[in-house]
């Protein structure tokens, strides 16, 4: 059978098994369980008539409320349709000799150096430490003297954070006008519980590039919301590369109503908490690693070759959607599966689908 190579295609999906989108279960994205905020529709039909004005063409009032959240001068802030379009723009400002990724990693790092013809090296956390970032992992990349490192905080598709002393290394290396520009992706790091930004790293000393999304926390993928912080020489730079109005009148405006969704905001961990726990419990015998995210890492290391790709199909045919996570660099294909967390009766489905795989397979 058919089917998608990855996470979040669901539009394709929906035509090769010829249903509606809707009744797809997606655990291939990465999104809050709890959906989106409740209050969210209604604000966005508020706003809807304002789609016959261009937006501000850099969302610079949005750039305003960020700057104030983080207590960061305006020029510390990009924002972009999602972070992917700034982890392109990265590279091409940068022009790197010598790119470090700290991996398992998420594709696009790769995909931004190759699209600016750069080279990079991994450094990959191994399965026999649960994918851990060690700080002796972090040593062994600043050896080989980089002058451009990519991490993801907690990582993606572990769903480990990295340990304070990693971080540490990293940071340090990232200060003065010596510093290396050190890229920290915390898309997730709002569904930790013990997860530390490293915002306040950031400024003028230091190299160090924080990336936020919008689209993970508040599950709006189809409203693409994603910002850097940083150097202010380096996000002017950043912002040269930066073709204007590329996020929608009513996604920034979207954006002030997310940042005051406190209540939300703060509850999320633990009720991520709770129901990655019980999913774990649920996938019984198969092997996980230990994830602080809203996403789990299933290994089929030591199956026979093909259940990992049986299950997915399985699955497929039951129009359940998880990520193939063996084209992760730093992983060995049709050995990973990645599982989103979601809202509890989906996740029971998930489960009773991956039980009735027939015990032949």
């Amino acid at each position: 059978m058919s089917k998608i190579q990855h996470g979040g295609d669901i539009f394709e999906a929906s035509r090769q098994l010829g249903v509606s989108p809707r009744s797809l279960l997606d655990f291939s994205v990465n999104l809050n369980p709890a959906g989106p905020p409740k209050d969210l529709y209604t604000f966005l039909g508020s706003v809807l008539r304002l789609t016959v004005y261009y937006p501000e063409p850099y969302s610079e009032t949005l750039t305003e409320r960020i700057a104030h959240k983080y207590n960061l001068p305006n020029e510390s802030v990009l924002c972009g349709a999602g972070t992917t379009p700034i982890i392109y723009q990265i590279p091409r400002l940068l022009k790197p000799k010598k790119t470090a990724i700290i991996g398992p990693a998420f594709a696009e790092y790769e995909e931004g150096l190759t699209a600016a013809g750069l080279k990079f090296t991994y450094f990959n956390a191994i399965p026999e430490e649960d994918f851990l970032v060690t700080p002796e992992l972090i040593e062994r990349a600043l050896k080989s003297k980089p002058d451009l490192i990519f991490i993801a905080n907690p990582a993606n598709p572990t769903g480990r954070l990295v340990p304070q002393e990693s971080l540490e290394l990293l940071l340090a290396a990232a200060k003065g006008p010596k510093g290396i520009p050190v890229v920290i992706d915390e898309a997730f790091i709002d569904f930790t519980i013990n997860g530390n930004t490293s915002v306040s790293q950031v400024g003028p000393d230091s190299k160090v590039i924080i990336l936020k999304s919008l689209t993970k926390l508040f599950a709006i993928p189809g409203l693409r919301v994603g910002y850097a912080l940083g150097n202010p020489a380096i996000i002017e730079g950043l912002k040269a590369l930066t073709e204007p109005w590329q996020i929608g009148t009513v996604a920034q405006l979207t954006g002030h109503f997310l940042f005051q969704q406190e209540n939300y905001i703060k509850q999320t961990p633990a009720k991520v908490a709770a129901l990655r726990q019980k999913l774990l419990v649920g996938l019984g015998t198969y092997r996980t690693y230990p994830s602080d995210a809203n996403f789990v890492l299933i290994s089929f290391i030591d199956e026979k070759p093909e259940l990992a790709e049986l299950l997915i199909d399985h699955l497929f045919s039951k129009n359940i959607l998880v990520r193939d996570a063996g084209n992760f660099p730093g992983l060995i294909p049709g050995k990973f599966i990645r599982v989103a967390v979601k809202a509890e009766a989906a996740n029971k489905k998930l489960i009773a689908g991956i039980k009735s795989l027939p015990a032949s397979s």
